[in-house]
């Protein structure tokens, strides 16, 4: 995970700042930055929050660095509209949200986490 290097350093974060900041040790954030060591779905989301780009950013699969906002300017996008009536917080909380989703999406069938709320 390259990016994530390059983005802890623009940050001017230390491996231990950004382990700390995460709840992860220095040298596990030493060990993803290597290869060495590959963060899961939870630990990927929260780096993506951090430092306010998209998974597949992060993880190199993608050149679009911000997550997608809504589609605010048509005025018939009723979600779009939603979103727009919160608060600037609560919509970058949607918008984190909204990736993560899509994200998992994206995921095949063996990848995706357990869902421990399913009824079996």
């Amino acid at each position: 995970m390259l990016r994530l290097r390059q983005l802890r350093e623009q940050a001017q974060l230390t491996q231990s700042q950004l382990g700390d900041k995460i709840g992860q040790t220095k040298s596990n954030i030493s060990k993803y930055e290597r290869g060495e060591l590959e963060p899961n779905i939870q630990t990927l989301f929260v780096l993506a929050n951090v430092f306010d780009v998209t998974v597949d950013y992060l993880l190199g699969k993608s050149e679009e660095k911000a997550p997608d906002k809504p589609d605010d300017d048509k005025g018939n996008n009723k979600f779009g509209d939603d979103i727009g009536s919160l608060s600037p917080e609560s919509q970058a909380k949607a918008k984190k949200y909204i990736e993560m989703l899509k994200t998992l999406d994206k995921l095949k069938p063996e990848e995706k986490p357990v869902d421990l709320n399913k009824k079996t």
